[in-house]
C-alpha cells in the first residue's frame, strides 16, 4: 500500500511547504494541484514540499478532488 498526499490549493508556497514538510517523513508521494490563479513563474517553489506539482483550471468549484485523486500513484491502490 502507498501512501499519496494531495494538495489542492493557491495559497502561497513557503505555506504550503510548511504544511507538507512534516508529512514527508511518511508519505510514498506528495502531489500538489496548483490552481490557474497562481503565477506560473511561482509553481518552482512548490517542488521544495512535492515529487509532482500540477496546475488545473480554477472555476470556483471544488470539483477537482476527483481528479486531483487520480493522480496520484497510490490512487490505483485504494
Amino acid at each position: 500500500m502507498k501512501l499519496s498526499i494531495a494538495c489542492y490549493t493557491n495559497d502561497p508556497a513557503h505555506r504550503v511547504v510548511a504544511a507538507l514538510q512534516p508529512l514527508r517523513a511518511v508519505a510514498d508521494e506528495i502531489v500538489i494541484a496548483v490552481d490557474s490563479r497562481v503565477d506560473t513563474a511561482l509553481l518552482g517553489e512548490y517542488a521544495a514540499a512535492a515529487d509532482r506539482v500540477i496546475r488545473f483550471e480554477f472555476n470556483g468549484a471544488n470539483r477537482c478532488k476527483a481528479w486531483l485523486h487520480a493522480q496520484c500513484a497510490g490512487a490505483d491502490h485504494l
